[in-house]
């Protein structure tokens, strides 16, 4: 589990009314700034900083990730948010799925419930994928450990998440396509060092018959092959 929600839109999200930075006051959400960014980087608490509930905003970067001055171009302002700028955030927002959250969990959403959008498992994995490379090491592993427990959960809908991203890659740029290939074979094409520590990671959290480092790779290799093909 874990206790942040990562939120992703797009550069070009337009207001509706309130903003989402003054919703978010209004829930009892607070807003922590780090880092030394224009605007800075922030976290959006929902009561105790070290402990709580929070949540990040994240849009897509393009280009080469520098301002005309030098500085970064790491964050940007979304209905009065701070957002970081993260490559290939698009993939989130492409085809997601509709869940409808109900009432439960101290959360009152109304007899209609509350419809959210996540990313689809097939554009979820191929992002992790794709920006393998700019993670710290113990994040790969963290994140080859996601893919394998994504890949599990949606063991039965493989063949539907072969449809969704046969649509989606027809809209990606041949050079994304081949680094996610190249990302494929490096980081998943035989067990190495980060699919040791995710086999770790997997056995530390007391799940009932964690996967070894050969069985981590084996359903990872077979299930990237059915969604995204040899």
């Amino acid at each position: 589990m874990t206790r942040d929600a990562d939120i992703a839109t797009s550069l070009d999200l337009r207001t509706r009314g309130r903003s989402i930075a003054e919703l978010l006051r209004e829930a009892g959400f607070s807003e922590h700034l780090k880092g030394e960014d224009t605007p800075p980087i922030a976290e959006y608490h929902l009561g105790e900083e070290d402990g709580g509930f929070y949540a990040e905003f994240l849009v897509p970067l393009a280009g080469s990730g520098t301002r005309r001055n030098g500085a970064p171009d790491d964050t940007a302002t979304v209905s009065g948010v701070s957002a970081q700028k993260l490559r290939h955030i698009d993939l989130l927002i492409t085809s997601p799925w509709k869940l409808r959250l109900a009432d439960g969990n101290g959360f009152p959403l109304g007899e209609k419930g509350l419809e959210i959008l996540v990313p689809n498992p097939a554009c979820f994995i191929a992002q992790k994928l794709l920006v393998m490379q700019r993670r710290q090491a113990d994040k790969r592993s963290k994140d080859i450990l996601y893919i394998h427990d994504t890949l599990l959960l949606f063991s039965e809908a493989l063949e539907k998440l072969e449809a969704t991203w046969a649509a989606v890659a027809q809209g990606l740029p041949p050079n994304t396509l081949a680094a996610l290939h190249e990302a494929r074979e490096r980081y998943l094409g035989t067990v190495n060092d980060h699919v040791r520590k995710a086999a770790q990671i997997a056995a530390s959290t007391g799940r009932a018959n964690p996967p070894t480092p050969e069985r981590l790779i084996a359903v990872c290799r077979l299930g990237m092959a059915t969604i995204f093909g040899t």
